[in-house]
């Protein structure tokens, strides 16, 4: 609606100039808005915009708003994100999403802003909803500042949203809470069907009872597929509040399959933990423009289906557990499939005494001894850690772009199966910094690549790498939560000042030192990459997972001596060469010895990783 003055009229070629060139894609339909159309009553019906579409208008006083009825066309069944964006006579008008209010669960008839347009967004000046393809309806309204507002223009996009596959649950009681996992936003979620069909009920904004705003939902869930909508602020759609809801207040919209949320706020975290009858996984996420939902799938079971690996080596994922163990198999976690595992196992080969990791059928017909689907060449026994305290601690400022480096040594001698990391690192700006890991091998695993960057120049303005003044590390560590890498998509800027816990590395996976030998002097470098902000490396430490061959050894004898006169002296080195060269041909020369004497680091294998050993067996104590 709009009213009449004696305004001058400048505006108005203006305004069609820039409707001819201002779309950000071009326009398929244009809507022009109808008067009367200042309620819902009297809305404007557009039906079925799309994607380039555009509705055009004026409003030139906020007593005068226009009304839109939205009726969007159907589509191919999925997540859909629509935005309306302000693409002319932004800095004059407000766009907002409409609803209606609701006290303690009750809707009532009452209209209620469901969400506004800011500057802030990006796009500025835009609504956002999400619809799942079934002709979802809403109203929106456009209200110009004052007499002088021009005409507007909004510009229809629409997206389809991938949700987060978080995995699969038991069938049976689950909770859903984004409370005690590390932040404080304040939550609202919603669980849907497979269908996308919001389930009665199945809502909390804030955890009943309980000193925060956060959210906790607890329900029985039958088998089936499930999605989780997760955002800041009120999470809006045509459902009351539950009445274990503690804030049942929240605005709701008029017609059922669309959602929105109110919240104008970006870089917020919305990570979430659900619980089964098995346990809990922690889902890192965050919002990272207004408006935004983050969405989450997950299957539900009654029976824990999971990839069964056959004696043959073969997959299949239509068996139960109990299903899969009577057929001779090895069952797979739940939730994984077969392209996610090897279905492979220890064979020991007798004649040359090493492993290797086959199939049932591969070992047998090598006439090698199978110990069983996933058993390893080299199997885990204990925990061991490994920790250098810098005193005094090593300065951390720009150096020109060149790292600095710090030497750990392991004296002890045994195949990694896991290795962490942890660091107390002080420094004044996080996005500053680069650290490598490089182990006695050579191989680098980038730990932290300047967090925050590219999506900002300088990456996160937070201090510090660890708790400095309390001792606690920050660790990095390959089985951290699904997803919780310590940058951009799981922690919003500016990050978190000391920041602590597990994190799974930036830019490389630590399980690239499994199967080598933990003895050596491990290097950690660290490049700071801009100047103005110091700090410094106060400890790191290695914790590893040590391992041994299981494998057993048939071998009398002593370990390097090779050619059996029962000492361990110059004489071996030919036989030694000859064993790690050609096991065969050592068997042939040395029938009465043992090849295995030559596997001297213990990971029952015969090769270059043997040769230091053996020089310190020769150079004696």
């Amino acid at each position: 609606m709009h009213s009449y003055s004696s305004q001058p009229r400048s505006w108005v070629a203006a305004f069609f100039l820039a409707l001819a060139s201002a779309s950000l894609a071009p326009a398929q339909v244009s809507f022009p808005e109808v008067e009367p159309n200042d309620d819902k009553p009297t809305a404007t019906p557009i039906t079925g915009p799309v994607a380039g579409d555009t509705i055009i208008g004026t409003s030139d006083s906020p007593a005068a708003p226009d009304y839109f009825r939205l009726a969007l066309p159907a589509a191919t069944p999925a997540l859909y994100r629509h935005r309306l964006a302000l693409t002319v006579g932004a800095s004059s008008h407000t766009v907002s999403l409409r609803g209606l209010t609701q006290s303690n669960g009750v809707i009532g008839a009452a209209e209620a802003e469901v969400q506004a347009s800011t500057g802030l967004s990006s796009p500025p000046h835009m609504v956002q909803w999400y619809g799942f393809g079934r002709g979802e309806q809403l109203y929106c309204r456009v209200t110009g500042s004052s007499a002088q507002s021009p005409g507007y223009v909004l510009l229809m996009a629409t997206e389809v949203i991938t949700p987060i596959d978080i995995g699969d649950f038991m069938e049976g009681s689950i909770e859903l809470t984004t409370a005690g996992q590390g932040h404080s936003t304040d939550t609202d979620l919603w669980v849907y069907d497979a269908n996308f069909a919001a389930v009665d009920g199945f809502g909390n904004d804030d955890a009943l009872g309980e000193p925060h705003t956060q959210s906790r939902l607890s329900r029985f869930f039958s088998p089936g597929v499930y999605y989780i909508a997760v955002t800041q602020r009120n999470f809006a759609n045509h459902l009351a509040s539950p009445v274990d809801d503690d804030l049942r207040s929240g605005a709701v919209l008029d017609f059922p399959d669309a959602a929105a949320s109110s919240s104008n706020s970006a870089d917020r975290i919305l990570t979430f933990a659900v619980t089964d009858s098995r346990g809990t996984a922690r889902i890192a996420c965050a919002k990272e423009s207004a408006y935004e939902v983050v969405w989450a799938k997950m299957r539900v079971a009654s029976v824990p289906f999971g990839p069964c690996c056959m004696p043959d080596g073969t997959c299949r994922e239509d068996l139960t557990d109990i299903e899969c163990l009577n057929a001779g198999g090895a069952p797979g976690r739940i939730g994984s499939l077969c392209q996610d595992i090897s279905c492979t196992g220890r064979c020991c080969h007798p004649a040359t005494l090493t492993c290797t990791q086959l199939s049932f059928s591969q070992c047998a017909a090598q006439n090698g001894i199978f110990d069983g689907v996933g058993t390893p060449c080299i199997e885990d026994i204990a925990d061991q850690e490994f920790v250098r305290t810098l005193a005094p601690p090593l300065v951390l400022q720009w150096n020109g772009g060149v790292a600095v480096e710090d030497v750990l040594d392991v004296g002890d001698y045994f195949p990694i199966v896991d290795v962490d990391v942890s660091l107390l690192l002080a420094h004044t700006w996080q996005g500053d910094i680069d650290a490598v890991l490089v182990s006695p091998l050579g191989t680098s695993v980038p730990l932290i690549s300047r967090p925050g960057v590219p999506q900002h120049a300088f990456g996160f303005s937070a201090d510090d790498f660890g708790d400095v003044g309390g001792g606690v590390d920050f660790t990095l560590d390959d089985e951290a939560p699904i997803g919780l890498r310590y940058d951009r998509g799981a922690v919003p800027t500016p990050g978190i000042a000391s920041v602590t816990g597990r994190w799974t590395p930036d830019a490389g996976a630590l399980s690239a030192f499994d199967g080598q030998l933990a003895q050596g002097l491990w290097r950690l470098r660290i490049t700071v990459n801009a100047a103005g902000d110091i700090g410094a490396l106060h400890r790191w430490k290695l914790a590893f997972r040590r391992g041994e061959a299981p494998c057993e050894d048939p071998c009398n004898g002593h370990p390097g001596d090779l050619n059996c006169d029962g000492v361990v002296n110059i004489l071996d080195i030919n036989a030694f060469v000859l064993a790690l060269a050609d096991g065969g041909a050592y068997l042939e020369a040395y029938p009465t010895c043992c090849l295995f004497l030559a596997d001297l680091n213990g990971d029952f294998d015969i090769n270059v990783l043997d040769i230091n050993p053996f020089i310190t067996l020769l150079a004696g104590p």
